[in-house]
């Protein structure tokens, strides 16, 4: 007896050791800044299409974490970490101030960096954004920096005692280890498959896999199904399945379908999406 429970002490001690070399190194790493050597957009179009970049906003996500009028949230907290989506306008309260060019923009959409150079935690989802054409990022720049001023101050977001052995394990940091973002155009928005493996980049993998055949949910939820039988569809209930959540059969999706976020799809895009998944099942012939 008195030899296990000096086992036990022993891996209690480990254990605890673990967990304070693990939280400072999570505090190293929550405080650490990061460098610019990123190709970075530095300035937006004399003119772009207000409404087009508000719906580019809604499609990619923007508004399901930050709000339909960009003014933020808490979105979880919990005792490792309080996440807050920041008030994005230029109300009391908004960080659009310190955001002072197209660049700094840029750095935090798609690399997931603030402009203090500071990491946003991964909820910021920046692996989806990372591939964002210039001129579809562009677009959503425009639409925040429009956005009418909104007064809400809220909490900055932290990763609290517990949560720092979390960050010391290596999964909370920004996207520093990402090369460049795509310089190359968008291909063309047509139904194509290539338009459709573009969008669904920006849309579908962060759920369904970078291969879209499914898999766990982020965040817990129902498993994510394979997508690639819904290229072989009617376009027409592909279009309800993916804009409205209702499967062929009047099946309900699962409440993490982001449908309203997607029914502002137009039908060129929907059919290239369609396109695309299509091209899953003929690749594993």
């Amino acid at each position: 007896m008195r030899k296990l429970l000096k086992l036990l002490g022993i891996i209690v001690l480990v254990i605890a050791i673990a967990l304070v070399v693990m939280g400072f190194r999570g505090r190293s790493i929550v405080e650490a800044t990061y460098g610019s050597t990123f190709r970075l957009i530095d300035t937006l179009p004399d003119s772009i299409d207000l409404a087009e970049a508000d719906r580019w906003t809604i499609l990619t996500g923007c508004r399901d974490c930050h709000g339909e009028d960009l003014s933020g949230e808490v979105m979880i907290d919990a005792p490792p970490f309080l996440v807050v989506a920041p008030n994005l306008t230029r109300g009391t309260g908004g960080v659009a101030a310190d955001y002072e060019t197209a660049a700094d923009w840029d750095r935090a959409i798609r690399y997931r960096i603030r402009p203090d150079g500071t990491g946003m935690l991964p909820m910021m989802p920046s692996e989806n954004y990372h591939h964002l054409s210039d001129a579809d990022l562009m677009r959503i720049i425009a639409a925040v920096r429009a956005a009418p001023p909104v007064d809400r101050e809220l909490p900055s977001t932290r990763v609290r005692l517990m949560g720092l052995p979390i960050a010391g394990i290596g999964v909370l940091h920004p996207s520093d280890d990402q090369p460049d973002a795509p310089a190359g155009p968008t291909p063309p928005a047509a139904p194509t498959a290539d338009y459709g493996a573009y969008l669904a980049r920006l849309t579908c993998v962060e759920c369904h896999g970078e291969d879209l055949r499914g898999g766990p949910t982020p965040g817990g939820g129902p498993k994510a199904t394979d997508l690639a039988a819904a290229g072989l569809w009617s376009y027409e209930a592909f279009a309800e399945a993916v804009t409205r959540g209702v499967a062929p059969g009047g099946r309900r999706l699962a409440e993490q379908m982001p449908s309203p976020s997607f029914s502002v799809l137009t039908e060129t895009e929907l059919r290239a999406l369609q396109a695309y998944l299509a091209t899953l099942l003929t690749e594993e012939r």
